[in-house]
């Protein structure tokens, strides 16, 4: 039973998306298309895409990976419904990626020259088939899918990007498309967003030092750039064991970590076990997230 009422699940959001993306054409190609400024956190819509992802990759046994660089400002001034587009480029990148496959947003903020207002680059990348040259011409072309015996199976209307294509433009943003046959696509959105007042920090976390422990490099780097902006001591490692070592330090020199952030899933040593090694050293009075 439940795995029938999964199916009609799955079938049902599809059959959604279908609908949707005719009635978006329609609105679109009539002038009828609209954007609804309101309250956007980041936080809230990655969350959002990594729920409705996560089935999709999960029965693929895919590997989906989310990282954020500089990002200062987590929220902005946007129309979330039409960040409908980040579902479209990630429901792409899954489909035509083989099983087993890897997927990546990366949302960078950048410096921007205009007071009040963000810019930023979201950055959906996958190992999957890739597109031809002579289709990347024609991608963001209503109702156009490639010539090839590899995607005849897959469903889809061909409208999704088309849409993408337009609500990014209405956004004044850019989409930039990079693939090479066989080896993956890459496709770079750059928008800007009129910014929300954030409340500045209390000063209760100033100077504490916090250990990231991740071996994806890059969300270590972001991960303690976002620490240091917050007043705080970011320091950051790649693997369990130069995490024990780097804790246990720290503790005999009397500057014990405030907190550490740990990868749960990692090579050698994994998060788990790094737990139970740095519990069994110094007890339960490191907080480990």
């Amino acid at each position: 039973v439940q795995d029938c009422l999964s199916k009609i699940n799955i079938s049902s959001r599809h059959l959604l998306n279908l609908i949707n993306e005719v009635l978006d054409m329609s609105k679109i190609e009539s002038g009828k298309i609209d954007l609804t400024c309101e309250t956007v956190s980041f936080p809230e819509l990655l969350q959002d895409v990594m729920d409705m992802c996560r089935p999709l990759i999960a029965e693929k046994h895919q590997e989906f990976m989310i990282s954020a660089a500089q990002v200062k400002h987590e929220k902005v001034v946007s129309d979330r419904g039409r960040l409908q587009i980040f579902m479209n480029l990630l429901s792409n990148a899954i489909k035509y990626t083989p099983e087993g496959g890897t997927i990546s947003l990366r949302i960078r903020e950048m410096a921007s020259v205009v007071e009040g207002r963000g810019q930023y680059e979201f950055v959906i990348t996958d190992n999957g088939i890739g597109i031809s040259e002579e289709f990347k011409a024609h991608i963001f072309e209503p109702f156009s899918r490639a010539e090839d015996s590899r995607i005849s199976k897959i469903q889809g209307t061909g409208l999704g990007m088309a849409i993408t294509d337009n609500i990014v433009r209405m956004m004044n943003g850019t989409i930039e498309v990079k693939s090479t046959p066989g080896k993956g696509s890459q496709f770079v959105v750059a928008v800007t967003f009129d910014l929300c007042e954030e409340s500045e920090c209390d000063g209760r976390l100033e100077g504490l030092p916090v250990l990231v422990v991740d071996d994806d490099r890059i969300v270590c780097e972001s991960a303690s750039a976002l620490l240091n902006e917050l007043g705080m001591r970011g320091y950051w490692v790649l693997t369990g064991q130069e995490a024990v070592c780097c804790i246990v330090k720290a503790h005999e020199t009397g500057d014990d970590f405030f907190a550490v952030i740990l990868d749960w899933k990692m090579p050698g040593m994994d998060g788990l076990e790094t737990v139970r090694v740095i519990r069994e050293k110094l007890g339960p009075d490191v907080p480990i997230i």
